[in-house]
């Protein structure tokens, strides 16, 4: 089992400033292979279908819910950014 580099805080911030983020991002928010990434990709998706939303073509998830799914203290990060 390989170990995945931690992001930094700035490097975390970036990538949740995006709207819509795939696989590879939440691989490095999770700190997660491919296949865990996948696995998480598919339980948000599945969550955002069962409540009745529509997602686009493109294979992204809402970066909103993937904060969400993994509890990502954004203020935490902020903070020790600056």
């Amino acid at each position: 089992m390989t170990i995945k580099e931690k992001p930094t805080a700035s490097e975390i911030l970036k990538i949740i400033s995006q709207p819509w983020i795939g696989t590879k991002e939440i691989g490095k928010l999770a700190c997660v292979g491919l296949n865990k990434a996948i696995e998480i990709k598919k339980e948000i998706k599945k969550e955002l279908l069962d409540e009745g939303y529509k997602l686009p073509s493109g294979n992204v998830v809402p970066c909103d819910r993937v904060v969400k799914y993994l509890k990502i203290n954004v203020n935490y990060l902020k903070k020790i950014s600056e």
